[in-house]
């Protein structure tokens, strides 16, 4: 729920303001980063996975689960920074 006041004695647009808006955002923010690093990347079908892994090559983790059609894969590398899926059952 978003408070459009902070708790007193926090003067609206003054630095303890910015400052509890701030840590309380962020609070919020770690606490929605790790339930969604808690879920498994799933796509649809491997087109659209080998498409989001190379548009997010940076945001991504080697070794990394990626669930693609119901079938789960452990992102990989291939030398020289190069990304693949591989299948789970093949480790």
């Amino acid at each position: 729920m978003l408070e459009l006041e902070p708790p007193w004695p926090r003067k609206r647009g003054g630095a303890q303001h910015h400052n509890y808006c701030t840590e309380k955002c962020r609070a919020e923010y770690m606490q929605c980063m790790k339930e969604t690093e808690a879920l498994p990347l799933t796509f649809p079908d491997m087109k659209t996975a080998q498409d989001w892994l190379k548009r997010n090559k940076a945001e991504v983790l080697v070794d990394s689960i990626v669930l693609v059609a119901g079938a789960a894969f452990v992102i990989g590398t291939a030398g020289a920074g190069v990304l693949v899926l591989v299948p789970l059952a093949a480790l």
